[in-house]
């Protein structure tokens, strides 16, 4: 989910969760921090995790 600080996104996730069998909820900083452990180092590891393909798909 995207959108502004502030903007219940968590609330809705949660929400959401409760009413999806087998949904969960996890923090974009976890995802952050494994990808940046899993490629630290890497040649092809750009400057800002954002940037890559996988940010987008797991976020």
């Amino acid at each position: 989910m995207n959108g502004p600080f502030g903007g219940d996104k968590t609330t809705l996730a949660v929400g959401l969760c409760h009413a999806l069998s087998g949904a969960t909820v996890s923090g974009p900083e976890a995802v952050r921090d494994l990808l940046r452990s899993t490629l630290s180092g890497h040649l092809l590891c750009p400057a800002d995790y954002q940037d890559l393909p996988l940010w987008q798909e797991l976020r």
